[in-house]
């Protein structure tokens, strides 16, 4: 898909995010209209009601909406599975088209400098990190000390929210709050960036995992 195979005039779009604190919907009808919510317990029950508020006060049914696209992460592994498990749900009940976007690739438009790194914070010093501009890489789960010597002397502008704790370890760079997450997903998937498969994208192992494998080491 590329964006101009789009009828962009025609085509309204339903994004929403969840992967993190911010419980993001945008719909797209050749105007980005944007509804957020932050919640420190998850999104089971804020996403629908998000998304229904979002409908109405634009006046518009599900009927009305061409594509779903939601954030598959990474993130929060609950808030990845509520997302996704919302947007087949609707997809399947309305026969939509549905695709996925990474969650960092989304937080990295409308930020400006050479080079921008969307970011989450992964606990135990690591984070879910991309980089675009003169240092490309990847989406990957790492140690943020390693990411800054990736960086050198190169400054960066960091995209995230609660991002605090990395500010001491990272002076000289910025560190900005991203724009509109929902907004950041229609951005992407209409410039072609989406993912393949359908699937949550985690990029490492889930805490309870994790602790039954080092039990059997």
């Amino acid at each position: 898909m590329k964006k101009g195979d789009l009828d962009l005039e025609a085509e309204k779009i339903l994004a929403f995010d969840s992967v993190s604190s911010v419980c993001s919907v945008c719909i797209y009808d050749g105007a980005f209209h944007n509804f957020e919510t932050t919640s420190s317990y998850g999104h089971a029950g804020e996403l629908m009601p998000l998304i229904d508020r979002a409908l109405k006060e634009l006046g518009y049914e599900l009927d009305d909406i061409d594509t779903l696209v939601v954030g598959l992460g990474p993130g929060s592994f609950t808030g990845i599975r509520i997302g996704l498990a919302t947007a087949l749900g609707l997809a399947l009940g309305s026969d939509k088209k549905l695709y996925g976007v990474n969650s960092l690739i989304s937080r990295s438009y409308d930020v400006k400098g050479d080079i921008v790194i969307p970011m989450m914070d992964a606990r135990r010093g690591n984070v879910y990190a991309a980089s675009f501009g003169q240092l490309e890489i990847a989406p990957f789960n790492g140690a943020f000390s390693d990411l800054l010597n990736r960086l050198g002397t190169s400054q960066a502008v960091f995209v995230g929210e609660k991002l605090d704790s990395f500010k001491a370890e990272a002076k000289g760079h910025s560190f900005v709050m991203p724009g509109p997450l929902a907004q950041g997903i229609i951005k992407a998937y209409l410039d072609g960036r989406v993912e393949e498969e359908l699937q949550p994208i985690y990029l490492r192992k889930a805490e309870a995992q994790r602790r039954l494998e080092e039990k059997r080491c």
